[in-house]
């Protein structure tokens, strides 16, 4: 923010500019980050390590932490330019001691972005071992994507010295926010130029808008490029990522065109099929996830409502078609992960109470 401030010299009346300490404290911290960091030499950016990856909204209960997963491989590609990534890496999950589960299946989830399109690419669900991958949509992903971009130190530094930031003194530390959008940012920066932590805050069908922090740790210079060695990212109050660098490399190749049948149809319509597998009994398929809608003499009960809200009113559309004149009254949730009670408040909306444990 800047101030008029007059003053007299040789007997003239002079108009002075000066900047706010708040102004001063954020165009210094940005500045030393900018040359820790080499931001202005930096347009694509990639960083390695392994560690652990831990699957949000998975919890086996309610209070306890998202489960963990071992990752012998983990690999960010960045194009800050073109606002676009992915992210690929190697997975197992961990197998929890005196908890019966089936031998972990290793994972190797790809994961793109490029502005506002996400997709994954991975084999058809279903589909024989060896299937070729194919471009999937991932339209709810795109926010939380964007912001793994924001987030990195680089990434926070660039955007903010773009986007009015403020900033104000914490010891011998500099916090510095702005918005994105919709979105806010706020970055710590310490003496050195070194960006501490970046949060943030991203929608979730559960929680509304859910706290994500990301903390970096002991940077290093990894041939030539200023980079912390380790990164610890917390979604919901526990983490989803912790892992140790092993490499880091800029402007390399990071070049992400969104492929054609994702820019042509970004936000697929949810279909819901419908099977009665017994009389007045629907099975209501469609997507990853299914209901089951019951129909009673004067009601219709409905067990599970998951992934989101989309998904809840299409199948609610689709049992309004297959029973007409009869309302929902009941909805029976299985259990709380968050594929499969992501869509309980629409049919809170709609009247139904919710029977769950």
């Amino acid at each position: 923010m800047q101030a008029l401030i007059p003053y007299f010299r040789n007997g003239l009346l002079v108009l002075g500019i000066t900047l706010s300490a708040t102004s001063l404290a954020a165009e210094s911290a940005l500045e030393k980050a900018q040359k820790a960091l080499g931001i202005d030499k930096i347009k694509t950016l990639e960083f390695s390590g392994s560690g652990r990856w831990f699957q949000f909204g998975q919890s086996p209960a309610p209070d306890t932490p998202w489960p963990p997963f071992e990752v012998s491989s983990y690999t960010a590609t960045i194009n800050y330019e073109s606002v676009s990534a992915r992210v690929f890496q190697t997975r197992k999950q961990v197998v929890e001691p005196n908890r019966e589960r089936p031998v972990p299946v290793e994972q190797k989830p790809d994961q793109y972005i490029n502005r506002d399109f996400a997709w994954n690419l991975a084999a058809p669900q279903g589909s024989a071992p060896g299937t070729a991958p194919v471009a999937q949509p991932q339209p709810l992903a795109v926010e939380e994507r964007r912001a793994e971009i924001w987030t990195t130190p680089q990434g926070f530094i660039k955007v903010a010295q773009s986007h009015k930031a403020s900033s104000k003194k914490q010891g011998d530390k500099t916090l510095v926010e702005f918005t994105l959008g919709k979105t806010p940012y706020k970055g710590l920066i310490n003496s050195k130029g070194h960006v501490e932590s970046v949060s943030t805050l991203i929608d979730n069908p559960i929680l509304g808008d859910t706290p994500v922090e990301v903390v970096y740790g002991e940077y290093k210079d990894f041939g030539g490029v200023l980079f912390p060695s380790s990164i610890v990212r917390t979604q919901g109050g526990a983490p989803v990522l912790d892992i140790k660098i092993s490499s880091v490399q800029i402007n390399t190749a990071a070049d992400f065109p969104v492929p054609a049948e994702i820019s042509s149809n970004p936000n697929p319509a949810i279909v819901v099929t419908s099977t009665e597998i017994a009389p007045g009994v629907h099975y209501l398929q469609g997507g990853s996830h299914h209901s089951v809608a019951i129909e009673q003499r004067d009601h219709v009960v409905v067990v599970e409502a998951p992934q989101h809200e989309a998904r809840s009113l299409a199948v609610i559309a689709k049992i309004k078609e297959l029973i007409p004149n009869k309302p929902i009254t009941h909805l029976i949730n299985s259990h709380q992960h968050f594929d499969h009670s992501g869509g309980l408040r629409t049919y809170v909306d709609a009247g139904a109470t919710i029977v769950t444990h």
